[in-house]
């Protein structure tokens, strides 16, 4: 069945049932023979152009932050995005009312964009609380024997999962070492 016999056959039924929903009568010279007629007309083809804003004037509505993180954003004065691409991931949780949620927030909202904060080659986080590490998940490392990053990075992750670590403390640090770019043994 050919594509135009598929619609002659569609319309038809679509009268018949019309007829009978609607109560419509036929008059005797109409008749549900449907004909129809192919044109083809020749097509443009379309041109998409995509215009995207250069990071010194882009506003940071624009790239889909959550409302928490705008407000962290603007009450710490950054208003567009080449602010923003100039901070380190540092300066970003030394922000007022920042944190590694916001922090993460922003790495990931960036990268889909293809933008990523300056990074600070010199700093590297030290200690658990240079990660912003929570107080019970620094005491729960510790009594696995990870008293330091160094030790935390150490491992692979197969070896961190075997720690028996909770399900929370697991995913704070797994998290916490993702938002700085850092990465467990290979």
């Amino acid at each position: 069945m050919t594509t135009i016999e598929k619609i002659q056959e569609k319309l038809s039924a679509y009268l018949k049932r019309l007829t009978k929903k609607k109560g419509y009568q036929l008059l005797p010279e109409e008749h549900l023979d449907v004909s129809v007629q192919v044109k083809t007309v020749p097509v443009e083809p379309k041109i998409r152009v995509t215009v995207t804003k250069s990071p010194e004037n882009m506003n940071l509505r624009d790239l889909g932050f959550s409302n928490r993180v705008l407000n962290v954003l603007v009450n710490n004065t950054v208003s567009t995005l080449e602010d923003l691409l100039r901070l380190t991931p540092i300066e970003v949780l030394r922000m007022r009312n920042s944190s590694h949620i916001t922090l993460s927030d922003i790495r990931f909202t960036l990268a889909r964009h293809k933008f990523a904060l300056k990074d600070s080659p010199i700093w590297a986080p030290e200690s658990f609380e240079d990660l912003g590490m929570r107080s019970d998940v620094v005491r729960s490392l510790k009594k696995k024997g990870i008293n330091s990053i160094q030790q935390l990075l150490s491992h692979t992750s197969e070896e961190f999962k075997a720690l028996d670590l909770s399900s929370f403390t697991h995913h704070w640090v797994c998290s916490r070492i993702h938002s700085f770019g850092m990465k467990f043994k290979e």
